[in-house]
């Protein structure tokens, strides 16, 4: 089976009504180019030589970055096929950069190799992406479940004035402001001492 990192972007396209799907293939330091509509391959290769050109003129390094311009092309719509008979031709235009590549249609035995090589890296890919989403999906309820309590906003504050609004209390809890009255017991704030007006004490719990 084909690896998964063998294969390039994958770009839909449409011609004459039909469907089809281009990708690229690094390989031993060149770069195959692949068109099929599932039935039918058409393919090309571009040589280590050649492969470096291109990279020169589109002024990226890596071949990653060069099979990522394809991608690009094909998003923004600047990529035209043209098929005859047995041969296809592929024009892409991204910035300043146009090239052309003339593909040939390849025999019933390597299309099958080729096809199904292709449907299982693509299947690859989908449990991959499905494996990264559930493990997303999974984190993010993590941390949804183990979030910290929201503090109370200035409106909540204003409606409990008795609240002080600062961290301190017991988990984090926003803790009563107690106030001492004069006279009030500091052992036991409930206990007060009163002085009447006729200037007699007297205590009252």
């Amino acid at each position: 089976m084909t690896q998964l990192a063998s294969f390039g972007p994958l770009c839909p396209l449409t011609h004459g009504g039909q469907q089809y799907l281009c990708y690229t293939c690094p390989k031993d330091g060149a770069l195959k180019i692949y068109v099929t509509n599932a039935i039918d391959l058409w393919s090309a290769e571009v040589t280590k030589e050649a492969l470096e050109e291109q990279k020169y003129q589109t002024g990226v390094v890596t071949t990653e970055d060069y099979c990522s311009k394809f991608r690009e092309a094909f998003d923004h719509g600047t990529t035209s096929l043209l098929l005859q008979d047995s041969r296809a031709s592929l024009s892409i235009k991204e910035d300043t950069w146009t090239t052309t590549f003339d593909l040939f249609k390849q025999p019933i035995s390597d299309t099958k190799a080729q096809i199904q090589s292709l449907l299982f890296n693509l299947v690859e890919r989908a449990n991959s992406l499905e494996k990264r989403l559930q493990a997303a999906e999974g984190a993010a309820a993590a941390a949804a479940s183990g979030s910290p309590e929201k503090p109370l906003s200035k409106t909540q504050r204003q409606l409990m004035p008795g609240l002080d609004s600062r961290k301190g209390g017991r988990g984090g809890l926003p803790t009563a402001t107690v106030r001492r009255l004069p006279g009030e017991s500091l052992i036991n704030p409930g206990f007060k001492r009163k002085k009447a007006a006729t200037g007699v004490d007297f205590e009252e719990a």
